[in-house]
């Protein structure tokens, strides 16, 4: 008994972007930029012709500078401080939390695992260390003559 012809796979069906599926052929065309995307074109036959185009999309990914006010902190550099004298208590110091700092200082960061925990809390005690020196700035200034 001769073997018979294999049964055609999916896999085995994609040629150069065509898909054939049963009695329905896709066709897959991606282009890099489009000026205008075509539409679909669709048409109700035993063969159905399916068109898709990749529309571009356009990403501008400009930095600004931004303008720090006098009191504010930078997470990077509370990370900076945190990785060379965080044990010590370096970075809490940096964000306006003596009392803390003295504890890491005197405890070496309570012995590591401390310095380990800042490693997650640093962007919110940053935060929190902004929006304090946010509401000394309005402070002073609610306290200033107007001219």
């Amino acid at each position: 008994m001769q073997g018979s012809p294999p049964t055609p796979s999916l896999h085995d069906s994609v040629v150069a972007g065509d898909l054939h599926t049963g009695d329905v052929i896709h066709h897959h065309h991606h282009y890099a930029a489009a000026p205008t995307p075509a539409p679909a074109q669709v048409s109700f036959t035993p063969t159905t012709m399916v068109q898709h185009v990749a529309v571009p999309v356009v990403q501008s990914h400009r930095t600004v500078p931004v303008a720090r006010m006098p009191g504010e902190k930078d997470i990077l550099l509370s990370y900076i401080f945190w990785l060379f004298i965080g044990v010590f208590g370096g970075h809490r110091f940096y964000l306006n939390r003596p009392l803390s700092g003295v504890l890491f200082l005197v405890t070496f960061g309570f012995l590591g695992i401390g310095w380990l925990v800042d490693a997650a809390l640093i962007p919110g005690m940053v935060e929190h260390s902004n929006i304090r020196a946010q509401h000394r700035m309005l402070r002073a200034q609610a306290r200033m003559p107007a001219r």
